[in-house]
């Protein structure tokens, strides 16, 4: 690919992550700051997920369930775009991101 060179950076925001990378990519673009971007993200949980089920079968009540269930909602995962520049009909749109904090 000829990336020889790049810059590269960590977009750190858990599962949001590859859409914040997508934006932060959508910029540099944008601001003629870089012509090509990748973004690519991995993420491996599983490993908290067994340590919850290990957890749970020691001790299987039903308040102990109920603490632990948010760590057997994840998966391994990953993803990987490459964006360019192109015409101004084309490519990201729009973003929003917001949250119910407060």
């Amino acid at each position: 690919m000829g990336c020889s060179n790049s810059a590269c950076l960590d977009v750190t925001n858990a599962c949001h992550c590859f859409t914040n990378g997508i934006s932060v990519g959508d910029a540099m673009i944008a601001t003629g700051a870089e012509e090509n971007v990748a973004v690519v993200t991995g993420e491996v949980p599983s490993h908290v997920a067994l340590g919850c089920i290990a957890d749970i079968n020691k001790n299987p009540t039903q308040e102990n369930f109920q603490q632990k269930v948010g760590g057997l909602t994840t998966g391994d995962a990953a993803g990987a775009v490459i964006s360019q520049r192109a015409s101004q009909h084309s490519g990201v749109k729009t973003y929003s991101f917001s949250s119910q904090g407060r």
